[in-house]
């Protein structure tokens, strides 16, 4: 009877761990395609607004100087290298009066919109001329001249006859946005509209596929004037791959393990005990997370009691790092965290417990060091970041700097939260001072 009870338990459980492994597979394939459309989407915001403030800085040209533009525009719009800094623009110039007039309904209604609105407004889709004999898709971005000069940043209605227009491919203006590694897991589709209407896709990189696609996603994207949609749909390669690594064989190993009874036991064992180390670990930068710095403390405390030693804590920040993500992007932000990451694995000693606590916020554990120890490590690491190069995407970032606070747990004590937080409010008196510094704070 005990054996068929241990084999009906050992069935359930591996049932169970299959469902849940799926289960976790599933919800990872899930982050990361939900991360892709996330970066999509606000790399096409960030691009968005560079053209309006293109828009911007012309208009302000063009309002300083009316009498003299005619003879200035060209010199002008030559200087602004359109071709490097802007390839998705088609053609920028100066419309008004009678010309005005006479442009199409689609390119009227936004200039009516822009008009009233005294802001930048985009035209519904447009047909633009491409290098063959097929023409490319496009919009229209016009924005104001105001007849003062002074009002450039107008909040209303703006009387004026004269605007800034853009022609801008679509397909060049994401271009960088949909790069390989996006591709590789989601497809997109654009609507002019504030739904899915087949009728007002501007962009639509999918193709048909037999299944259905995995993973879906519908987002309101409010463009200057007008609403448009973005639908991601998972990549019908993505979905593949995700349904083609099914891990068969650990389910066939579970199911032949639940006849060895206790060989079950410990293959399960094994399992949650990988688990456990996954969920451990900060999945960006490799390193530990505060989850396993909270569980280990009380064993290092134990070892440090014993030995009648200190424990030293670093507490890092990078600097300025959101002005970092807008500057440069996330990608470019989480490349720096990664590279961090990397720097602390190679100053920590194999007792260290170098971790990420989340965001741009990381911390080394140093068994055995005293304060000044801990200090002079923190000092040695802050030199060696500020002169690491960090490049991405063959850009230089930066330079970029980080502040430290450290704290020592002296040998007896065993208030390791009261440490971390001196630690802590010793890097926030650092970033009030200046940043790119390390300050050192003895228990009180």
């Amino acid at each position: 009877m005990v054996p068929w009870l241990v084999l009906a338990a050992a069935l359930a459980l591996a049932a169970a761990g299959a469902i849940a492994l799926e289960n976790s597979r599933l919800a990872n394939a899930h982050s990361r395609f939900l991360r892709r459309s996330e970066l999509v989407v606000a790399a096409l915001h960030a691009r968005i607004s560079d053209h309006e403030e293109l828009l911007r800085a012309c208009a302000a040209h063009v309002a300083s100087s009316p009498a003299a533009e005619a003879g200035r525009w060209p010199s002008f719009v030559a200087a602004l290298q359109l071709g490097e800094r802007y390839p998705a623009i088609d053609s920028l110039g100066v419309v008004g009066g009678k010309a005005a007039e006479s442009l199409p309904d689609v390119r009227r209604s936004a200039i009516a919109a822009a008009r009233r609105s005294g802001a930048a407004s985009v035209s519904a889709k447009l047909e633009l001329p491409g290098d063959g004999q097929v023409p490319e898709t496009g919009i229209a971005m016009y924005l104001p001249v105001p007849r003062d000069p002074g009002t450039l940043e107008p909040t209303g209605g703006i009387d004026t006859d004269s605007f800034v227009a853009a022609d801008i491919r679509v397909h060049d203006l994401l271009r960088g946005i949909l790069d390989p590694r996006t591709l590789q897991v989601l497809d997109m589709r654009i609507y002019d509209a504030a739904g899915a209407d087949p009728a007002a896709v501007l962009v639509d990189t999918s193709s048909e596929a037999l299944q259905r696609p995995l993973f879906g996603r519908r987002v309101a994207f409010p463009m200057p004037g007008r609403p448009w949609t973005i639908e991601f749909l998972s990549r019908p390669e993505f979905d593949d791959a995700f349904r083609s690594e099914r891990p068969w064989g650990l389910f066939a190993a579970s199911l032949a393990a639940c006849f060895l009874g206790f060989a079950l036991a410990r293959a399960l064992v094994a399992s949650l005990e990988r688990a456990h180390q996954l969920s451990m670990r900060d999945p960006l930068t490799g390193l530990f997370n505060r989850r396993y710095v909270d569980e280990t403390m009380e064993r290092e405390i134990a070892r440090a009691r014993r030995a009648g030693a200190s424990v030293g804590v670093i507490v890092l920040d990078i600097d300025h790092f959101k002005q970092l993500n807008d500057t440069y992007g996330h990608d470019a932000g989480d490349h720096v965290l990664a590279r961090t990451g990397e720097l602390l694995r190679h100053v920590a000693r194999t007792e260290d417990i170098a971790c990420r606590f989340g965001g741009e916020e990381f911390a080394l554990i140093l068994p055995g060091a005293s304060l000044e120890v801990a200090r002079d490590r923190a000092e040695a690491i802050r030199a060696l970041f500020e002169a690491t190069p960090f490049v991405f995407d063959g850009a230089r970032i930066g330079p970029l700097t980080l502040t430290a606070g450290v704290c020592a747990l002296e040998p007896g004590d065993d208030d390791w939260m009261r440490v971390l937080q001196l630690a802590d409010r010793a890097l926030y008196t650092g970033k009030q001072a200046g940043r790119n510094r390390v300050l050192a704070v003895a228990p009180e």
